[in-house]
């Protein structure tokens, strides 16, 4: 009997943790959801897994629709060199800057700086980027 209480307590211990890593997930997205700046996850290849509210309020853009797709397929072409650019690099460690304007579904832009953070695994190998828009950062 005291092999099944072992394993009760193991089973018990081991749902409390995945609960609080639930919950945890949970708390990060809604402050990421809750940002009045875009914030953007890619892959490694700049493919959009996450995509905020307010980059879908600036842009008009669901998550569904840009999930997968590049994020220089939204920049205008000068902005999506330097941003294809920096995913070209292979995955560096260090942050990225560069200034672009982000295409809206209804044919405008808005400027945006953004700065590209890296994901670490880990093992400390970059997964994916954190993109964020710094633009009224800047203008204060």
């Amino acid at each position: 009997m005291d092999h099944v209480l072992l394993l009760l307590d193991d089973l018990t211990e081991r749902t409390r943790l995945g609960e609080e890593i639930r919950r945890m997930e949970q708390h990060l997205a809604s402050i990421v959801e809750s940002a009045s700046d875009i914030v953007v996850s890619t892959d490694i290849r700049g493919g959009i897994l996450t995509w905020n509210r307010a980059a879908q309020a600036i842009t008009g853009y669901s998550l569904d629709e840009v999930r997968s797709r590049p994020l220089f397929d939204y920049c205008d072409p000068a902005g999506a060199a330097g941003i294809r650019g920096l995913f070209s690099k292979g995955a560096p460690r260090e942050t990225g800057r560069t200034e672009s304007d982000v295409k809206t579904k209804n044919g405008g832009s808005r400027p945006v700086s953004w700065v590209f953070s890296p994901m670490m695994d880990d093992s400390a190998r970059t997964v994916g980027f954190v993109c964020r828009d710094l633009t009224e950062q800047h203008k204060v």
